[in-house]
């Protein structure tokens, strides 16, 4: 090859790149985030069963939401125990045994699981948490949170 063929070569890459590359600085458009809209998120009624309950989530903790009567009722938990997420893969993988055996009833097996595999305190936790959901009632949100459909 010659070298004007070369460099002709090199400045038809070189253009290429610098195109692409201003196409990606003209299509970037960086976002404001001091301007978010604003979301005025409404239930006309609430839900009155746990199972049809309100989720309100922040990545951490999740909160069932529902009405008993004129009380407000309120389920709170930690989020790994709902969603998938990979950082949770390992602990479920480990726990995967014992849930088996818990499905099937067979306590003291899931015991001895649950030793072998370093996994006892959390298996503790998997069994305080299959038999009780914890449950919470507001009786006096004192204006704060209102068990009706008049907004205000």
């Amino acid at each position: 090859m010659k070298t004007s063929e070369v460099n002709a070569g090199m400045a038809w890459h070189l253009s290429f790149v610098m195109s692409i590359m201003l196409l990606c600085k003209v299509s970037y458009e960086k976002p404001d985030y001091q301007t978010v809209p604003e979301y005025r998120l409404e239930y006309t009624v609430l839900p009155e069963a746990r199972d049809e309950a309100i989720q309100l989530r922040n990545g951490v903790l999740d909160a069932l939401v529902w009405k008993n009567g004129e009380n407000l009722r309120f389920s709170l938990n930690r989020a790994e125990l709902w969603d998938y997420r990979e950082t949770f893969d390992a602990w479920f993988m480990g726990m995967t045994n014992f849930v088996l055996a818990m499905d099937r009833q067979t306590y003291t097996k899931a015991a001895e699981l649950a030793e072998l595999t370093g996994y006892r305190e959390d298996a503790d936790l998997w069994c305080s948490l299959l038999t009780e959901w914890p449950e919470y009632e507001l009786d006096d949100t004192g204006g704060l949170a209102v068990a009706s459909n008049q907004s205000g």
